[in-house]
C-alpha cells in the first residue's frame, strides 16, 4: 500500500490563515493563483521520472478510494449527480463542435494528421475493423458467409509482398503487368488529369470485352489470343512490347498462367478439340454457370466440369454465356454477372481462375448474396488478403467494382418503376406543362429514387438541408457557397 499523503487541510495556524486569505481574495486574484498553479502542476509532471509517475497515480487511486469509501450517502449522490452533469455537458459540446466543425475550419491552421484509433475490433468472419464500424459492412453480421480466395501461389506471393528481389518494380507497374495478361480488355474512358496521378479515375461506362480466341490473319494477336500461340517464345515476343517492364517476370509468370490458370488450360484443351474435330461451325462457350442447365447430348467433346464447351452453331445459349468464336465475330461484351467477368480482367488477382461474383451465390439465410455485399466482403482488411497490395491495380479494381454495381443498380430502378409508384411523381407531368416543353419530344421517363446517390432527387434533398443547415446557424455568408 503507498504512502499516505499528509491532508493540507490540517488544523494548523497555517492553514487557517491560508483559508481565511481564499476567502477574502477576489475573483481576479483566485483566477491568477490557480493559473500558477496548474502550471507549476505542469512543469512538475514534465520533469517527474516513470517510477514518479507512477507513484503519483497510485497515490491518487488510493486517495479517492479512501475518500469514496468515507463518503455518506447524502455525499455520494451529489457525486453522481455531478458526474452525470459533467459527461452529459462534455458529450452535448462535442455534438455542437461536430455540428459547428465545417463552420470552425481555419485554412491558416491545417491539421496535419487525425488520429482514429487502432484496428482492433475483429469480426466473426475473421474481417479486421476500427471500433466504430458497424457490424454489418464485412458480411452482414454473419448472414453472408463466402470462400475466400485460395492462398497465392509462391511466384506471386514474393512479388506482392516484397520478398522477390523485383517485388519494387512489379508494384509500381502492376497494371501494366496485369493488362498484358488480361485476357479481355478493359473499355473505359480515362479522366485522369496529366502529370502525376496516384489515383485512378475514369469517366462514363466501364466494360469489358473479349475477340475471337484466334488473330485474323492480317492482325497481332492480343489479350486472349496471347495465350494461344504455339510457344512460349512467341507469347512473350507478343507481350514484349513495353521494354520498361522485366522479362524474367514476364518469363515466369507467363509460364505459370499457362500450365496453372483454370481458363487457360480449359479453353486450350477446347481449342484443341475442335481443331481435331474438323468441324467447320464451331463455337466454344464459357457457361454463365458451372453446371449448365439443360445439358444434353449435342454438346461435341464437353470438358470436364461442364464449364467450358463446344457447341455447334445452332445450339443456344443463355444471354449472359460468353460465347467464343475462332477467328471471327469482333467483339463481345461480357456480361457484368459473369462468373468470368472478375477472373479475365484480372489474372493476377485470380491466378487460379477463381470465380468472382455471379447471382448464384447464396447467403446463409438462403438469400441471393448482393455485388454490395460479395465486394464488401473480399476487400475487407483480412489475414492474407493480397488485394490489399495491389495498389493502383486494387485502385481499378474498386472502380470497376463500383461501376458494375451501379450499372445493376441503374438496371434494377428502370425494371421496377411499376414498384417505385413512379407514375406518382410529378417531375413528367411538369416537364410537359412547362412552356418550352413538347410533348412530342418526351421519351420514357425513369423515375430515381432519393435514395440513388447523385440523381436530381438526391441533390435537390441535400441543397434543401443546407439551406436548412444555414438558415439555423445564421450564416448568410454560406448561401453564396451553397446556392445552385
Amino acid at each position: 500500500m503507498p504512502r499516505k499523503r499528509k491532508s493540507s487541510y490540517t488544523n494548523t495556524p497555517h492553514a487557517q490563515r491560508m483559508r481565511l486569505r481564499r476567502q477574502s481574495e477576489s475573483c481576479d486574484a483566485r483566477e491568477e493563483r490557480l493559473s500558477r498553479q496548474r502550471q507549476r502542476q505542469t512543469e512538475s509532471r514534465q520533469n517527474e521520472t516513470l517510477g514518479e509517475h507512477q507513484e503519483r497515480q497510485e497515490q491518487d487511486r488510493f486517495r479517492h478510494i479512501v475518500a469514496r469509501r468515507n463518503e455518506s450517502e447524502e455525499e455520494r449522490q451529489q457525486r453522481l449527480i455531478a458526474d452525470k452533469n459533467r459527461y452529459q455537458n462534455l458529450r452535448q459540446r462535442e455534438i455542437q463542435n461536430a455540428k459547428r466543425s465545417a463552420l470552425l475550419y481555419d485554412k491558416n491552421d491545417p491539421c496535419n494528421k487525425a488520429a482514429i484509433g487502432e484496428i482492433t475490433k475483429l469480426c466473426q468472419c475473421g474481417a479486421k475493423k476500427f471500433t466504430g464500424e458497424s457490424l454489418g459492412m464485412c458480411c452482414g453480421n454473419g448472414k453472408v458467409t463466402l470462400d475466400q480466395f485460395p492462398p497465392l501461389p509462391q511466384l506471386f506471393e514474393e512479388l506482392f509482398t516484397g520478398e522477390s528481389q523485383f517485388s519494387k518494380h512489379f508494384l509500381s507497374r502492376l497494371r501494366e503487368y496485369n493488362s498484358l495478361f488480361a485476357m479481355t480488355s478493359f473499355g473505359h474512358k480515362d479522366a485522369s488529369v496529366q502529370g502525376w496521378n496516384p489515383s485512378v479515375r475514369i469517366q462514363g461506362q466501364i466494360y469489358h470485352q473479349l475477340g475471337s480466341l484466334m488473330p485474323p490473319e492480317d492482325r497481332r494477336a492480343r489479350y486472349i489470343q496471347v495465350y494461344f500461340l504455339d510457344t512460349l517464345e512467341d507469347q512473350l515476343r507478343a507481350r514484349g512490347e513495353h521494354q520498361n517492364l522485366n522479362a524474367d517476370i514476364l518469363e515466369r509468370i507467363t509460364a505459370w498462367l499457362n500450365e496453372n490458370n483454370h481458363y487457360v488450360r480449359e479453353l486450350k484443351t477446347a481449342l484443341e478439340q475442335v481443331r481435331q474435330g474438323n468441324i467447320n461451325d464451331k463455337k466454344i462457350v464459357i457457361w454463365e454457370n458451372k453446371c449448365a442447365q439443360g445439358e444434353h447430348a449435342r454438346h461435341f467433346n464437353a470438358p470436364t466440369g461442364a464449364e467450358v464447351a463446344i457447341l455447334m452453331s445452332n445450339e443456344p445459349t443463355e444471354n449472359r454465356d460468353i460465347v467464343l468464336q475462332l477467328k471471327q465475330g469482333g467483339l463481345r461484351r461480357i456480361s457484368e454477372l459473369h462468373r468470368s467477368y472478375d477472373p479475365l480482367m484480372y489474372p493476377l488477382f485470380f491466378p487460379y481462375g477463381t470465380d468472382g461474383y455471379h447471382i448464384y451465390l447464396q447467403g446463409r439465410n438462403g438469400r441471393k448474396v448482393t455485388q454490395l455485399q460479395f465486394y464488401s466482403s473480399y476487400i475487407m482488411c483480412r489475414e492474407g488478403n493480397y488485394l490489399l497490395l495491389g495498389r493502383r491495380l486494387f485502385q481499378q479494381f474498386l472502380v470497376d467494382a463500383y461501376c458494375k454495381r451501379e450499372i445493376e443498380r441503374l438496371k434494377f430502378l428502370r425494371r421496377e418503376q411499376q414498384s417505385l409508384r413512379a407514375e406518382n411523381y410529378s417531375d413528367l407531368r411538369d416537364s410537359l406543362l412547362a412552356a418550352d416543353g413538347d410533348p412530342n419530344q418526351v421519351g420514357r421517363c425513369i423515375v430515381l429514387p432519393a435514395t440513388y446517390t447523385g440523381g436530381p432527387r438526391y441533390l435537390h434533398e441535400k441543397r434543401s438541408d443546407a439551406m436548412a443547415f444555414v438558415r439555423h446557424l445564421r450564416k448568410s455568408r454560406l448561401l453564396y457557397h451553397y446556392d445552385m
